[in-house]
């Protein structure tokens, strides 16, 4: 019969109390995300096309993607803090603060951090200058924080 494992097993085995993604995703125009690139003079880590499949990982489905999207992740690692992640996206859009007054009418601007934390450790803090940063390119911020702490029973 197999054991059963508790949290702190689980937790070690984990080696990492967290994984958090930081990337700032821009949506909402027209056209393709070329010409996003070109307002800012920054290349995105990856893009994303109107009418496209939606997949989860491995599996496709029939749901097609409703708008375009440019984004540019941190190129931190997952187990970096969330800090050191927000300045690295910061740091990479520090150039084009200009270029983002000259987005498309309609296109949006979002900071998003996922945030799966596993033992609850993770510090939700925003220091100053990266909230200006987001405030001059006219980012919204959006946490996805996903609680993952396990308990025994």
């Amino acid at each position: 019969m197999a054991s059963k494992q508790t949290a702190a097993t689980k937790e070690s085995a984990r080696r990492e109390p967290w994984e958090i993604k930081v990337y700032l995703v821009i949506s909402g125009f027209e056209g393709s995300p070329d010409k996003i690139s070109r307002v800012l003079g920054i290349q995105p880590t990856r893009t994303k096309l109107r009418g496209e499949p939606v997949s989860f990982g491995e599996l496709e489905t029939k749901l097609r993607r409703k708008a375009n999207f440019w984004i540019l992740d941190s190129g931190r690692p997952t187990t970096a803090d969330l800090a050191d992640q927000v300045t690295a996206v910061v740091r990479q859009v520090q150039g084009s603060v200009p270029g983002f007054t000259d987005l498309p009418q309609g296109t949006t601007v979002t900071l998003t951090c996922a945030i799966y934390d596993y033992s609850r450790s993770v510090p939700l803090v925003f220091d100053a200058s990266a909230i200006s940063a987001l405030a001059a390119i006219g980012a919204d911020l959006n946490i996805d924080y996903y609680d993952l702490t396990e308990y025994d029973e």
